[in-house]
């Protein structure tokens, strides 16, 4: 799976450069000689799909068992998620946070689902209870923190710059 996703990567980022001009000369990327005046070229990348984050999502669905209906209706929930997120008009950092934010509440979910069915029942330990509330801590963990990522790095670029006023010399920030 690691390999597909590699050779995936791999492709994607081939065909971005050599649409930008780049050529691959024993085995690494280098401009053509013939495109190196780069003021008169305007370089476009084609978009990145977000293949990481399906990778990852379709690992996690495989690793806990999750049937094709309630995997579809998860990625039903992702989605209305993302879109509440306002990943259509997002930056590529903002996209790859609220991608984070989307894995981070999977997996919190799905050790939720670990937990009622090892904690209750005949399988009750202590020690086996501990385990998993240290879990569910730790997923909760690193979604509060994906949730703040994206809030600080919203803030961050809403955050007006820094204006000059050349003809009286004075600075105003934001």
């Amino acid at each position: 799976m690691v390999d597909d996703f590699r050779r995936q990567v791999r492709g994607v980022v081939g065909d971005a450069l050599r649409s930008a001009g780049y050529h691959q000369h024993k085995g690494q990327w280098r401009l053509k000689r013939e495109d190196t005046d780069m003021e008169t070229q305007v370089v476009k990348a084609p978009p990145v799909p977000n293949i990481l984050g399906d990778v990852v999502v379709s690992q996690l669905f495989s690793t806990a068992g999750v049937n094709e209906k309630n995997a579809s209706l998860i990625t039903r929930q992702l989605d209305l998620m993302k879109e509440e997120l306002g990943y259509a008009t997002a930056t590529q950092l903002e996209r790859m946070l609220i991608d984070q934010i989307g894995i981070c509440w999977l997996r919190h979910h799905l050790i939720e689902n670990l937990y009622s069915q090892n904690v209750t029942g005949k399988g009750y330990t202590i020690p086996k209870t501990e385990h998993f509330e240290r879990r569910l801590s730790a997923s909760q963990n690193r979604y509060l923190r994906a949730l703040e990522a994206l809030a600080r790095v919203r803030r961050l670029l809403r955050r007006p710059g820094v204006q000059i006023n050349v003809a009286e010399k004075m600075v105003v920030t934001g």
